[in-house]
């Protein structure tokens, strides 16, 4: 089979800003019935970001785009980074085509590290009164399946891991003060991804008076 690639790349990048662009230097290469390419991925806002790459090919410059099935490489939860290489097999896709071809690189954008404001709450708490706190979030994993986990710390060291944990598109949990007494406490996000974030400030639980 004999491949007669046009020169022309087209981009379509999906991503949380229509104007955001995340691949570069696309090329080409092709050897017998398979295609090389090349390309370098740019974050948008943060070098931790991921994306799941897809390519599409045009016969001619009025047909339907068709997803390329037999790729292999760097296609899923791709970091970010220059170079990126993915090998098509073209042959087992388009059988015994042999013409003028487009193609297309999409990069979907399925991680990005989670966002969020320190909760405004007050820093002493009762032992014996409990009281719970909505932690948010905006980021994370665009995949249904992730989780966040909350974490507990207290003067600087994880004292309990994993004390509630709610899939990453929720964009938020609820949690309650600890019951031991104790000080320098603070709420901590983690994601599957290893990206955390402390949203509390300090506060510490004992006995008060508070109402």
């Amino acid at each position: 089979m004999r491949f007669l690639l046009k020169c022309c790349i087209l981009f379509l990048i999906t991503a949380t800003s229509l104007n955001a662009q995340a691949v570069y230097n696309l090329e080409t290469r092709v050897e017998n019935d398979q295609v090389w390419i090349n390309f370098d991925l740019v974050e948008k806002e943060d070098i931790r970001e991921r994306f799941d790459i897809e390519v599409y090919y045009l016969k001619s410059r009025f047909s339907k785009p068709i997803l390329a099935q037999s790729l292999h490489g760097e296609v899923h939860n791709t970091s970010i980074g220059p170079q990126k290489k993915i090998l098509w097999n073209a042959g087992k896709d388009l059988n015994q085509y042999d013409g003028k071809m487009r193609i297309k690189v999409v990069a979907k954008q399925v991680y990005t590290p989670m966002h969020a404001r320190m909760v405004r709450m007050r820093t002493r708490f009762r032992y014996d009164r409990p009281k719970s706190i909505k932690l948010s979030w905006s980021g994370g994993s665009r995949k249904p399946m992730d989780w966040v986990y909350v974490d507990l710390y207290a003067e600087g060291k994880l004292i309990q891991k994993g004390i509630k944990k709610t899939r990453s598109n929720k964009g938020s949990v609820w949690v309650n003060t600890p019951i031991q007494r104790g000080s320098d406490y603070q709420f901590c996000l983690r994601d599957d991804y290893g990206s955390k974030l402390f949203v509390t400030p300090e506060f510490r639980v004992g006995y008060f008076g508070l109402k």
